[in-house]
Order: C-alpha cells, then sequence, then structure tokens
C-alpha cells in the first residue's frame, strides 16, 4: 500500500509539474496562432486553456520605393511610385482636372490561406481625399483581380486618379477589406 501511495504522489507531481512549467525559453508561437497554457485545481487532472496572440494587423512604411509593410500574413513591397504618370497614347486620359499616379508592387501571401487581392485592393490617399486603384491595361503587368495562393507572389502595376492640385500622400491595401489587416504607406 506505501508503494501505491508513493508511486501515485510521484506521478501526481511529474503532471502537475510538467504542466504547469513556463518555458519562456522555449519556441516562440507563430503568429495568428494560439498558444494553450495548463492549469491545475488541486485533485484535478490539468486542463488547456487557449490563449490567442495577437499578430500585428496593420502596418505603415515610407511611401518610398523598396519599402515593405505586411499585415495578416500579407506582406507588399512598393517597388516604385511614379507621380504623374504619364501613360502612352493608347491608354484614355484621365478626367478633366485630374491626373494619373502609379505604382508597381510585389504582393507576397505569407499566409495559410488564399487570398484576393488586384487593382480594387488598393487606394491612393492625397491631400484632396481618398480614391480606389483603377486597372490600366496599357501598364504592363497590370495586377488585375486574382487569387493569391499561399506561399505565391505577384507583381504589377496599380494606377490611381489623383485631382490636379492634389499630390500623392500615401498608398492603402487591404489584406482583407473585412477586417482592419491592411498595409499604408504614408510620407
Amino acid at each position: 500500500m506505501r508503494y501505491l501511495i508513493v508511486v501515485g504522489l510521484a506521478l501526481a507531481s511529474a503532471i502537475v509539474g510538467g504542466c504547469g512549467s513556463d518555458d519562456s525559453a522555449g519556441s516562440p508561437t507563430p503568429e495568428g496562432s494560439v498558444s494553450a497554457s495548463a492549469t491545475a485545481a488541486p485533485g484535478a487532472g490539468a486542463t488547456a486553456t487557449p490563449t490567442p496572440t495577437s499578430p500585428p494587423v496593420a502596418e505603415t512604411a515610407p511611401l518610398t520605393p523598396q519599402a515593405a509593410a505586411e499585415a495578416d500574413g500579407i506582406r507588399v513591397i512598393l517597388a516604385q511610385v511614379l507621380q504623374p504618370w504619364l501613360p502612352d497614347a493608347a491608354t484614355p486620359a484621365a478626367p478633366a482636372g485630374s491626373h494619373y499616379v502609379l505604382i508597381a508592387v510585389t504582393i507576397e501571401n505569407r499566409s495559410r490561406k488564399p487570398v484576393e487581392v488586384g487593382y480594387n485592393t488598393f487606394a491612393f490617399v492625397g491631400s484632396q481625399g481618398e480614391t480606389p486603384g483603377v486597372n490600366i491595361p496599357s501598364a504592363d503587368p497590370s495586377l488585375t483581380r486574382l487569387t493569391l495562393a499561399p506561399r505565391a507572389v505577384v507583381q504589377g502595376f496599380v494606377a490611381g486618379i489623383l485631382p490636379d492640385d492634389g499630390d500623392l500622400t500615401g498608398v492603402r491595401f487591404d489584406a482583407d477589406p473585412g477586417t482592419d489587416a491592411h498595409v499604408t504607406f504614408e510620407e
């Protein structure tokens, strides 16, 4: 009987000791995942309590070539900024009193889910307000609307239209229009 009590205490000590340890020097929790912490009540077995981690949902970077920012596992690299952009003769002129701006971007899907990207996921911020990205096929390769698979990369141009008396002050990319996950490039 004494032997069973000693074995039982040793087993209980191992269970509670192993589950209650806090190894903060262990491997990091990947962004967007859920870590588990274990707690044990006296006389009860250990239970896992999920603790959500909070990855950054929005990131801001300078409005300069080669700047990069990431939100929700989507990384955007701003390769080039042209303001004003003067398209070729085949492209319709910008509406009266406005001009085109053009950005070249690389989008990397580092998440585990496919995402919708394209000119429509960008907005151009000017001193007069915000305008949506537009598709200009003569800006080759134009970033059309597509589904970007996990670990895939796409490059392309996105155009915007700003008033002649307004300057480009920022570009915003919505990684997920249903959430606050966005990337902003600002002056």
